[in-house]
């Protein structure tokens, strides 16, 4: 049995209000998804049914036009679950010494998605 990993499209949206107009966001040449390439990837980002819509359109017009607005607009009422979730994660993390939490994520990806 495999361990299906969703990952958030939340997080695209965390990392742009953190890297908004800064030198850095402006000075490499960034693409998110990988939507357009073969072979398909098995695991696409995602929210939920109700606004995958406008987090695909959202890449969409990063990707065209390196237009980070409709990313951050982005809004749903998921968004608030994922937030309390990351704070919850947060603070679990933060109490794991850096060294086991490479190792234990190293673990994971070698054994258990395979």
């Amino acid at each position: 049995m495999s361990t299906k990993i969703i990952i958030r499209g939340w997080i695209i949206k965390e990392i742009f209000s953190k890297l908004h107009n800064t030198e850095f966001i402006k000075s490499i040449e960034l693409r998110i998804g990988g939507f357009e390439f073969y072979p398909i990837p098995d695991l696409f980002i995602r929210n939920c049914d109700k606004c995958n819509k406008n987090l695909y359109n959202a890449i969409d017009i990063y990707n065209t036009i390196k237009d980070d607005t409709a990313i951050l607009n982005l809004n749903c009422d998921c968004y608030n679950d994922f937030k309390e979730k990351m704070y919850i994660e947060d603070d679990t993390i933060a109490s794991i010494p850096i060294k086991e939490r490479i190792s234990n994520s190293l673990e994971y990806l070698l054994y258990k998605i395979v």
